[in-house]
């Protein structure tokens, strides 16, 4: 019921509803303005001091408009019925209702949104039926046609400017809710990307890494079963392997290396392998003891792409 507000936006709304309060009641109080309450019950006791409620009711209203603007529609319904039920013609106070039908668009909930919708409807209905039903019954004469149709005209008239005026200030805020779902589905949606740019990012150094590691590893291994088995009876066989295994394990090394500075966003991507190094994969598993020929046709041309020189060097190695 409650949306979170940084205290800026508290104190705001706070200082506005304050300067709001003051200016509302100059306007209602100080004698020849233009509020048509000031001239008609300034002196009934009674009507100010629920003039002054009002003034309270609706600034109060006013400062919770974004803090809980189903909380300030509320207030603003129970002050319009307040005012009402005393005859209490249109204050300067009643300024507020425009502002709470905004937010209720613009920050509410769905099932606020079109209760703020229903609200500008119904209030203009029923302003339009306060100000004309009574004068009509107070000043018609029983059997004028034409008079009720000029009351008639009225009140479609004063209906039709209410609400033009009530749904305009829901509107923009239909408008400004529209403009911050549009920004929110925006910025999900550069996160989503983001998280698949990074996804793809460590789907490709991970199959990298196994294809460096697995290549690697394999050779270490054939070599180091050999060394193991060589040791006693043929030293130099050993020592040969031994070589292998530390020549295998620093390109290994080498390897790992470049995809992990690929990581940092801070540097660049380190040198891929091309297919002049397919050489050094054949002279690993040579050196591992298998018998390897190579016979490549056609031979690669020197426009070849570094993806596919990369992608085929990687699968040589797998």
């Amino acid at each position: 019921m409650f949306r979170a507000l940084t205290r800026p936006q508290l104190t705001v709304d706070i200082v506005v509803a304050s300067l709001f309060a003051v200016f509302a009641l100059a306007a209602t109080l100080v004698p020849g303005s233009s509020s048509a309450f000031g001239s008609a019950f300034v002196n009934t006791h009674i009507a100010l001091l629920v003039a002054l409620v009002l003034i309270g009711v609706f600034s109060v209203a006013l400062a919770l408009r974004r803090r809980s603007p189903a909380l300030a529609l509320a207030i603003c319904w129970g002050g319009a019925l307040l005012q009402m039920s005393f005859g209490l013609p249109p204050m300067p106070a009643n300024v507020a209702i425009f502002a709470v039908l905004y937010t209720t668009a613009a920050y509410g909930t769905r099932r606020l949104f079109w209760t703020g919708f229903a609200s500008a409807i119904l209030g203009a209905v029923v302003i339009s039926a306060y100000l004309i039903v009574p004068a009509f019954v107070r000043f018609s004469a029983p059997g004028d046609v034409a008079q009720l149709g000029s009351y008639v005209f009225a009140a479609v008239m004063t209906f039709v400017a209410s609400a033009l005026a009530l749904l305009l200030a829901w509107t923009i805020g239909a408008l400004v809710r529209t403009g911050i779902r549009a920004r929110e589905n925006r910025h999900a949606q550069q996160l989503a990307e983001a998280e698949t740019a990074a996804e793809a990012q460590r789907t490709r150094v991970a199959r990298d890494m196994h294809d460096v590691v697995a290549h690697s590893l394999a050779v270490v291994i054939a070599q180091a079963d050999g060394a193991r088995y060589a040791a006693a009876s043929d030293p130099q066989a050993a020592a040969e392997a031994l070589a292998t295994i530390s020549t295998t394990a620093r390109a290994a090394l080498s390897d790992v290396r470049m995809l992990l500075t690929q990581l940092r966003h801070t540097q660049a991507d380190g040198p891929q392998p091309t297919l002049a190094d397919l050489e050094q994969i054949y002279a690993h598993v040579r050196a591992a003891g298998v018998d390897l020929s190579v016979d490549v046709d056609p031979a690669p041309r020197g426009d070849v792409a570094a993806s596919l020189q990369l992608a085929v060097f990687r699968i040589l190695q797998e």
